[in-house]
């Protein structure tokens, strides 16, 4: 009886060494390599496309880095103190010999992942009329994303288009699948902005309308596209897109939050007026490294409101609807004088501070675009 039971076992490993290769050696689909063997079926684009939006979870990205950079350099909020992880942005003591590569990286190979993704999805063929919209959707999501990255990464290493319409050097653009030794050139700051808006346009007309909770839509990409457009200062297409994204948004359901819904909302997921939010759940986070625990007073605590903002800007207007999100410190004397930010609230039912949606794209913002 023993022979027997070892024979079956060694004919069943040696089956599923022959047989079952074919799921035993998943290609990674995060890995950036073009080997000529990129998306063959609508299921692999969409599974791509699930991990191009993961790697925007990360905390080099939209998990906390990104999301943070603008309000650390800005006078709206402060570094709690010098070794905490927003200082040097707070303090400007980055140069070009220290500055983080992790924008840089972490951007290009999302953007390296795009390409692999149209490359494939563009040569899909046979499909359904319903596979049809879906690939197209899929597409202009990965536009939408890939726009976004080029945005992101203009702001960040080229000066502000309007200082010389664009003249100066932004970033190199690319197009296409290309191997981790590629050199390319810089492109100007017009060449970036020409190609981000170009990317957009072809985008917004072939994604879904409907809200897909963690995807973009439609109204998402107008809503990108309106802001693109407010930094580069053309104020009518900024106008113009603005009303599209709201009017558009509006008739599908998305709508501003009252003032009772205000301060409770930031704690809901998937809200009426989130047009994009990238959801932290228990299975998929930037675990402490995430935005939700950095502010934190019982996390991280790395960065809180400033004098400047509470004092100065906002000042006595109580009423002002932004002060339902300042909390003031009155539980630990060893932070006294602290006021945290309520933004980043932890998910309903959830208990980890780092599980906290980021929500990117309100519709809040686009009326104040338009």
């Amino acid at each position: 009886m023993k022979k027997y039971i070892i024979t079956f076992v060694f004919s069943l490993a040696l089956l599923c060494t022959t047989s079952c290769n074919d799921w035993l050696d998943l290609k990674s689909y995060t890995k950036i390599i073009n080997d000529g063997q990129g998306v063959k079926t609508l299921d692999e684009a969409g599974y791509r496309l699930n991990a191009i939006y993961s790697m925007l979870r990360a905390y080099e990205c939209y998990g906390a880095r990104m999301t943070y950079y603008g309000d650390a350099c800005s006078e709206d909020m402060q570094a709690v103190g010098n070794t905490k992880r927003v200082a040097n942005y707070y303090t400007f003591r980055f140069t070009a010999d220290n500055s983080p590569s992790s924008f840089w990286t972490n951007f290009y190979e999302i953007i390296n992942n795009v390409n692999l993704l149209l490359d494939g999805v563009d040569n899909l063929t046979g499909l359904s009329a319903a596979d049809e919209l879906t690939r197209l959707d899929y597409k202009g999501q990965a536009l939408t994303i890939r726009a976004l990255a080029y945005f992101d990464l203009t702001r960040l290493y080229g000066y502000p288009y309007q200082k010389d319409n664009g003249a100066s050097w932004g970033v190199p653009v690319l197009d296409k699948p290309v191997d981790s030794d590629y050199k390319p050139r810089r492109k100007t700051v017009a060449e970036c902005y020409t190609f981000i808006i170009d990317d957009l346009k072809a985008a917004w007309p072939i994604m879904k309308i409907s809200k897909n909770n963690g995807k973009l839509n439609q109204w998402a990409a107008l809503a990108l596209l309106s802001r693109v457009y407010l930094y580069k200062g053309d104020d009518d297409n900024a106008l113009q897109t603005a009303k599209e994204a709201i009017a558009g948004a509006e008739s599908n359901g998305y709508q501003l939050w009252t003032n009772a819904e205000y301060k409770n909302a930031w704690a809901t997921e998937f809200g009426s007026e989130v047009l994009w939010e990238i959801p932290m759940t228990s299975t998929e986070n930037a675990s402490n490294e995430a935005i939700g625990y950095l502010v934190a007073p019982k996390g991280y605590d790395d960065i809180v409101l400033s004098d400047d903002w509470t004092d100065k800007l906002m000042g006595n207007e109580t009423n002002d609807i932004r002060y339902q999100c300042v909390i003031n410190n009155t539980s630990d004397n060893s932070k006294s004088g602290r006021r945290y930010m309520w933004k980043y609230p932890v998910n309903s039912g959830e208990s980890a501070l780092y599980l906290a949606n980021v929500k990117v794209l309100r519709l809040s913002e686009v009326y104040l675009i338009a």
